[in-house]
């Protein structure tokens, strides 16, 4: 018969097998909670997660119900001539926030539920293009600056594809775009920040150029001054700010990109803000001409000028952040003039 010193040491050599995992499990539930490096900056709408910037969303339903309304008079006044898109551009924020940091931001919003919102409310002869989910699935590639509000030349193409399949063509596959890459780019954020340390180093803005070889850009600037500009500029020796005025010859009221290897005459007009310049080396691959023009500064008729040019496409592409702030909105109603 086994002794009672024996079994004694049996039983607690058992507790402990017991034990263990549940002391193991326990100790792994609290490295996962230990306090998250989080900041937030003199505006509130900027914060930190480690070493990546973000910027706080709103949704401001006064503002968002008339974009979507102002879109839609585009589709109705252009209605069999001209087919409207919209692609409402997610934020880092919504696509790649951390869960447990969404507690810590106060009056957290869900962006993707925002979005359906505001195409819900835009009429059906808008063609809606769907991103979310594409840039989800792309989540862990560099679609977005850690340093910047902008999404990257990574995250545009996936807009790009989005727009491709609303459109039903085939996008053209980034490996055949050549790229570049300027070294040393510090954003809006770390701007924003007054420097902080933990949003180093710093970035490399990444460009591609047109497929096509015969890809003009003409950019009239806001004194009126129109002149040659290259698809994709050398910022090297811009400030590390500046760098993402590589794409398409930055923000100008009006530009022209020509391509003479499209020869059936296509027109493309694509109405943005900066989110939008990105896309543009790749959306120039399937149109004789896009005209871009950025409604903050452009004082024309957008609805009359579509007509002018006998558009094929129109395209709205806006960040989540820009179509909730009233005076972008503002500047946008200013040129969708009224119609009859």
């Amino acid at each position: 018969m086994m002794s009672i010193a024996k079994r004694r040491l049996k039983t607690k050599n058992l507790i402990w097998l017991v034990l263990l995992p549940v002391l193991f499990s326990m100790g792994c539930s609290k490295a996962k909670t230990l306090p998250m490096d989080y900041a937030a900056y003199g505006r509130t709408d900027i914060f930190r997660v480690g070493n990546r910037a973000y910027e706080k969303c709103v949704y401001n339903e006064s503002t968002v119900a008339k974009y979507a309304e102002l879109v839609g008079e585009a589709s109705e006044a252009l209605s069999g001539e001209t087919k409207v898109y919209s692609l409402i551009i997610p934020t880092a924020y919504g696509i790649i926030l951390p869960e447990e940091a969404k507690k810590l931001v106060p009056d957290y919003i869900d962006t993707h539920e925002c979005i359906s919102s505001i195409y819900a409310a835009m009429p059906q002869s808008v063609n809606k293009i769907a991103v979310w989910n594409r840039l989800v699935e792309h989540s862990d590639e560099f679609i977005y600056f850690r340093t910047d509000h902008h999404w990257t030349a990574r995250g545009a193409y996936l807009g790009y594809e989005a727009f491709c399949e609303a459109k039903g063509i085939d996008p053209i596959p980034l490996r055949d775009h050549s790229t570049v890459g300027y070294e040393g780019f510090l954003g809006s954020f770390y701007s924003e920040s007054g420097g902080d340390e933990k949003l180093l180093p710093s970035e490399t803005v990444e460009a591609f150029y047109p497929v096509s070889e015969g890809v003009t850009l003409t950019v009239t600037d806001e004194n009126g001054v129109t002149e040659d500009r290259p698809m994709v500029a050398d910022v090297s020796a811009l400030p590390a700010s500046a760098k993402y005025m590589t794409f398409a010859g930055g923000n100008n009221p009006f530009s022209v990109i020509t391509n003479t290897e499209v020869t059936d005459g296509s027109v493309l007009i694509v109405v943005k803000e900066s989110f939008g310049n990105p896309m543009l080396a790749f959306l120039c691959g399937h149109y004789s001409t896009v005209y871009v023009i950025d409604y903050r500064y452009w004082d024309g008729n957008l609805i009359d000028f579509a007509k002018e040019v006998y558009a094929d496409d129109l395209l709205f592409a806006n960040s989540f952040c820009a179509v909730n702030t009233g005076s972008n909105v503002g500047f946008l109603a200013m040129i969708i003039k009224n119609f009859e």
